[in-house]
């Protein structure tokens, strides 16, 4: 409820829609306060071809179904691989040797990665191409996940490779947010996501 009263719309949808200039300017400002923008400056953002379509159908059109449909799945398995890995962690470092007490050290160590995980990412994600970074953060998270199940069973080696992995697995779901709001016209990108 907060976030609907503090949180302003972006300046793209603003500027979609066709009104808040001074908001749009505001916003800006506050991004970038040197910036120097003209009180006469006026913001557009082109529409899509298809304007006469729902922000979900449009998701679905011809010309976003693939990454509509790539990302569902991937939002789904890595969130079901997040939630698999926080229900089952205790019990399987209990299973693997470890007492109660490493085992939340290990959780904490999985779920406090995360943020950390989704600044670095962002920030790469900033440089390069996002697809890509959030790919290979996914293909490390499965390597990540094969090396844990062979790994010594040493609580300084297991604790460094499941820090890495809550900062990759978190950091790209995460991501992931950042990667379909762009992934969208800015009519439909809260749908997207």
């Amino acid at each position: 409820l907060l976030l609907l009263v503090v949180l302003p719309e972006s300046p793209a949808f603003l500027a979609l829609k066709g009104r808040g200039q001074r908001q749009i300017r505001k916003s800006l400002l506050r991004i970038e306060p040197s910036a120097q923008i003209s009180k006469s400056c006026r913001f557009t953002v082109d529409k899509v071809a298809e304007t006469d379509k729902s922000a979900i159908r449009l998701i679905f059109t011809s010309a976003y179904r693939r990454k509509s449909i790539v990302l569902a799945v991937a939002y789904f398995m890595g969130l079901l691989v997040t939630y698999l890995l926080a229900n089952w962690l205790p019990v399987l470092t209990r299973d693997a040797g470890f007492n109660m007490g490493q085992g939340v050290v290990l959780l904490t160590a999985y779920t406090l990665a995360g943020p950390v995980g989704g600044i670095i990412l962002g920030t790469i994600m900033d440089r390069s191409k996002p697809a890509i970074v959030v790919s290979i953060s996914f293909a490390l998270v499965a390597v990540l996940l094969c090396t844990i199940s062979f790994a010594p069973k040493g609580m300084i080696v297991i604790s460094a490779l499941i820090c890495l992995l809550g900062l990759f697995l978190h950091g790209t779901n995460s991501a992931l947010n950042a990667l379909a709001s762009s992934s969208f016209p800015v009519e439909s990108g809260s749908t997207g996501v």
